[in-house]
């Protein structure tokens, strides 16, 4: 546990797709500044390990592009998703590391189940560049 509001854990699978795996990661982190910053900078540590490609997602708390400054891994979402009846700043994200782009650009839909817009977004795999060489 970092931080001393609430518990916080990250779900992670690894998924077979057409492309073959993929390691997907969600969670939701503190809304603590302090304290979020701490969870992703423990949550990258301890996903260093895991294969690749790799997808983090989740509601971060932590707004624009300071998630992918804190792991080096790119961010695919550059839309607001909240509030969800009038977003104005970027709290969720999906962090991409390794063989993986997005193949398109995200879209932050109101499903009105929350006080987040959802995200979606399509990603491939991407081969490496051993595999496009060789």
């Amino acid at each position: 546990m970092v931080g001393l509001r609430e518990p916080r854990v990250a779900v992670a699978a690894v998924v077979d797709s057409q492309e073959g795996p993929l390691t997907v990661v969600g969670t939701h982190l503190s809304p603590g500044r302090r304290w979020n910053r701490a969870q992703l900078e423990v949550l990258r540590r301890r996903l260093r390990g895991v294969p690749r490609p790799l997808v983090l997602l989740g509601d971060l708390n932590l707004r624009g592009s300071l998630p992918a400054r804190i792991t080096g891994w790119a961010d695919c979402v550059h839309v607001p998703t909240y509030p969800a009846h009038r977003p104005s700043i970027t709290i969720d994200h999906v962090l991409l590391d390794g063989a993986v782009a997005a193949a398109g650009p995200a879209r932050a839909l109101d499903l009105g189940v929350s006080d987040h817009r959802a995200v979606v977004v399509d990603v491939a795999l991407t081969p490496r560049r051993s595999e496009v060489q060789g």
